[in-house]
């Protein structure tokens, strides 16, 4: 069994987006060593697709496109899809949180 360094929090949505960048990349690191094959950037990609095709199947389903499961809440795949794109962005060796406040002033501007 894998063991995880847990930070102990009384309420995660108290942490700061810097702050979950960076326990999401240590435990990412720590999966890393624990896994038999290494897992490229190309192969986080492709998980990252076969996460947003769940996501999809459940917002066709909830929005009545498709028959609805007793499963279609979309929480968990879109927790996993910010945890790969994390890890990839450390892959790369991008700074997210930089990045995200700049991208998200990028976009108030753009309204203006």
């Amino acid at each position: 069994m894998l063991a995880i360094k847990r930070v102990k929090l009384k309420n995660m949505s108290q942490i700061s987006f810097k702050q979950t960048i960076d326990r999401s990349q240590a435990v990412a690191r720590q999966w890393a060593e624990h896994d038999s094959k290494p897992w490229p950037v190309e192969v986080k990609v492709v998980d990252l697709n076969r996460i947003i095709g769940d996501l999809s199947s459940k917002v066709l389903r909830k929005r009545g496109f498709k028959k609805l499961d007793i499963s279609d809440d979309a929480t968990e795949e879109l927790a996993t899809m910010m945890f790969i794109i994390l890890d990839i962005a450390q892959d790369l060796g991008v700074d997210l949180a930089k990045a995200y406040p700049e991208l998200i002033a990028k976009f108030e501007q753009d309204l203006n």
